[in-house]
């Protein structure tokens, strides 16, 4: 940034003036002794022109705010929604298992009681964690994202549907609008 273009200029302006303008804002944990920690998981279906692999999000929230977050490309090529969906959410079981191997260190035994509740916005990944079949749509999905079926067997994760407008990840994958990141 020694000697910026016109754009990149104007660019960092903008930044700072937001950082102004939002100053007073953040992130708040608060404490609530029941709290169990949540995930969300999204897929967006737009493949990248380069490689073909789509954008994928996740993030785990504990006592009211962020623990883990991740916006990244799937390393893998999606031939549906669904297929990416269900990509996603295995990359997010992959933290949650992480984040509850902290949990168990620390002590946390009452937490781990109860599998960690994994939100998904696609119906048809969210049954392919628990269904054993083989379709046409199914079949050329990698092994190793498989591990979030076992992960559900094993009650560590609960995958449940919540609405795309509801998930928070889908603010990792897709543009949205200044009112629903306000929220």
């Amino acid at each position: 940034m020694s000697r910026p273009s016109e754009k990149a200029w104007k660019a960092g302006l903008h930044m700072i003036r937001w950082l102004g303008q939002n100053r007073l804002r953040g992130i708040r944990f608060e404490h609530d002794p029941k709290s169990l920690p949540a995930a969300f998981s999204d897929a967006f279906h737009k493949a990248d022109p380069q490689d073909s692999c789509k954008q994928y999000g996740y993030n785990i929230t504990w006592q009211g705010g962020p623990i883990v977050y991740v916006s990244k490309k799937l390393s893998h090529v999606g031939f549906s929604a669904s297929h990416n969906e269900y990509m996603a959410m295995c990359e997010a079981g992959k933290a949650i298992v992480w984040v509850r191997q902290i949990l168990e260190e620390l002590g946390y035994h009452d937490i781990l009681k109860h599998p960690t509740v994994l939100f998904g916005d696609n119906k048809a990944a969210n049954s392919l964690t628990s269904e054993h079949f083989v379709s046409t749509g199914n079949q050329y999905i990698y092994m190793p994202y498989h591990a979030i079926k076992e992960w559900t067997e094993l009650n560590i994760i609960d995958v449940q549907y919540k609405a795309s407008k509801s998930n928070l990840s889908d603010l990792f994958t897709k543009n949205v609008s200044t009112g629903e990141i306000k929220l």
